[in-house]
């Protein structure tokens, strides 16, 4: 303490700080005045600006500051020059002055593309951003399909030549190929109208042009709307839960879509336009097609594969007016359905969904139009999606009264129609408990919100606007969805066990 108090003593008689520092011992330092800039001048020219002092060892910083010294002033004008331009050290230390490159501002903007089996729907949202916005693909819609969508068909002319969308209509003579994802559910499923159906080759190498256009397009649209940014985009596309929980399936998949990527935004893009010769799609997708093709991890690719039930209920998720309880899930394409039961939890950070089962089947609303007789058995598919959901937690009390809730959420094309709400309206599985004044069912549409389309009339967007609720869902950014669990992580709950005894009580002593 007595050492720490001398020092203290001998600071004090120490001499008032000097205004001017002194020389140093290092290299000689030039200064020069700088001189005020003239009207009409701009900004002065780096050689009449002050110099800073060459490199001094650290020896010599030490001494300065021990004497009292500090860092030579610098006016205004000499700091807007030092600031302004860039200091060059030449062979002769002459000082010059570069333009500084503008930067390039990054736009990472989230694309949620439903690729679905009549239509493809594609909204965009920048990160930042909580509305998303529709980006449509063609400026002109084939007749009968809305024109927030495009339609999902692929034409091959007589000399062999791609064409997608709306052109594939107005081709006369081509091959029209429609309904080509329910040909990825596997052998047997139809093709609708098709002329021909592709073999299973073929119908990944048509499926990868037509993406591949898709993606061409929404870098063009991007490009204009954004232009002067660098834009990166990271895709999200829905496929059949099924199909994301078989390893096999998922890699197909994958690789159709990786292959689409990399004609686009790979290395060596090219432009997959309308009429594009299909010996040339072949050549350049056939290789990233095959099986010995490693898919590029999830850290680093910008494109993956989520169940397509899952989207809305992130869609429904974004809604601060959702309760917590049992969804069943239900997507009715124009060529096939997918159901799912599920468990939302509380929203926040922690918010987690659990599916206790899914299912699809070749089912949709081309089969409704056509008169089959399908509404039968889509509520019978209803009431057995949600009984193996409720045999894995009727083993306990409690979890078996939250059962007693359920809400049908019903999205793709078959929301809009009244006999398939009606259907599932008279398909109710809690019809069990009778009519108990504690069992709450419905059926409801789900229409997402903060969907922006400013090129289309806002009656046409509200009445449509419930055909974008898996878009909406795969427009959210992957790292903002809730924690979500598949039905093989989804175990059976074990029943209850009765006591072997009573418990003691302590009057039984």
């Amino acid at each position: 303490m007595l050492r720490h108090l001398w020092r203290w003593l001998r600071g004090r008689e120490r001499p008032p700080r000097q205004d001017t520092a002194p020389a140093t011992t290092g290299a000689p330092s030039r200064t020069v005045e700088a001189k005020a800039p003239t009207e009409g001048e701009g900004r002065p020219d780096i050689s009449d600006a002050t110099v800073l002092p060459a490199h001094r060892g650290p020896s010599e910083v030490r001494s300065d500051l021990s004497a009292g010294g500090g860092a030579p002033a610098m006016d205004s004008t000499a700091l807007e020059a030092s600031t302004g331009a860039r200091r060059l050290e030449g062979r002769d230390g002459l000082a010059g002055t570069t333009p500084l490159k503008p930067m390039r501002r990054v736009r990472v903007i989230v694309v949620g593309l439903d690729y679905g089996t009549s239509s493809t729907k594609v909204l965009i949202r920048p990160r930042g951003e909580t509305d998303a916005r529709l980006l449509r693909l063609e400026e002109h819609t084939a007749p009968g399909y809305p024109s927030l969508v495009s339609p999902s068909l692929v034409a091959l002319d007589s000399q062999d030549r791609c064409w997608f969308g709306s052109m594939a209509t107005e081709q006369a003579g081509a091959r029209v190929f429609r309904s080509l994802k329910v040909r990825l559910l596997g052998p047997g499923s139809g093709l609708g109208k098709a002329t021909r159906a592709p073999t299973h080759d073929e119908t990944d190498l048509l499926v990868v042009g037509y993406l591949a256009w898709t993606l061409n397009m929404i870098r063009q649209r991007l490009s204009a709307a954004y232009a002067g940014d660098q834009v990166q985009i990271a895709l999200n596309v829905a496929a059949p839960m099924n199909h994301v929980g078989v390893e096999s399936l998922r890699l197909r998949y994958l690789r159709i879509l990786q292959a689409a990527w990399q004609a686009v935004y790979g290395p060596s893009p090219i432009d997959v336009g309308q009429g594009l010769e299909l010996a040339d799609l072949r050549t350049w997708s056939a290789p990233w097609l095959s099986e010995q093709v490693v898919v590029e991890p999830r850290a680093t690719r910008r494109f993956e594969v989520l169940p397509e039930t899952l989207a809305p209920l992130v869609s429904l998720a974004r809604d601060p007016r959702m309760a917590p309880g049992r969804y069943l899930m239900v997507d009715v394409g124009a060529g096939t359905t997918e159901m799912s039961i599920n468990s939302i939890r509380e929203t926040g950070a922690d918010q987690r969904i659990l599916c206790y089962h899914d299912d699809s089947a070749v089912v949709g609303v081309d089969d409704f139009n056509a008169g089959r007789p399908v509404l039968g058995p889509l509520g019978k598919m209803m009431q057995v999606v949600w009984d193996k959901g409720y045999r894995k937690e009727c083993g306990r009390y409690k979890l078996r009264e939250a059962w007693r809730e359920l809400t049908v959420l019903v999205a793709g094309g078959g929301c809009l129609r009244p006999d398939v709400l009606g259907v599932l309206e008279k398909s109710n599985p809690l019809n069990r408990w009778g009519t108990d004044k504690d069992v709450r069912f419905q059926v409801r549409p789900h229409t997402p919100t903060g969907v922006l389309a400013p090129d289309n009339p806002r009656e046409e967007v509200r009445g449509l606007q419930r055909l974008l609720s898996v878009a909406h869902g795969l427009s959210i950014p992957r790292q903002e969805w809730p924690r979500f669990f598949p039905p093989g992580q989804v175990g059976l709950i074990p029943r209850d066990k009765p006591p072997d005894q009573p418990p003691p009580y302590w009057y039984l002593d």
